[in-house]
């Protein structure tokens, strides 16, 4: 699945899901999506996610990967 354009949060996390598995990067999904696996359906239009990246040399290679699939990365420096 690949994402289209902006407001497709869940297929933004899904897309992510493979990389973060290959990488070994724990993550759990947050939320209204998170409810929804459980029958607490709620309407949301994002997908919220906490990840766990323990080193800088861990986050440029996600962002190497999330670039290769086509993910734009915006950087705060």
């Amino acid at each position: 699945m690949r994402t289209t354009g902006p407001g497709q949060s869940l297929p933004l996390l899904l897309d992510m899901i493979p990389i973060l598995d290959q990488q070994r990067i724990p993550y759990a999904a947050i939320g209204a999506v998170a409810g929804s696996f459980y029958g607490a359906v709620r309407a949301s239009l994002d997908a919220d996610a906490i990840i766990l990246v323990e080193d800088s040399r861990n986050v440029m290679e996600l962002c190497h990967h999330l670039k290769e699939i086509g993910l734009a990365i915006a950087s705060k420096n």
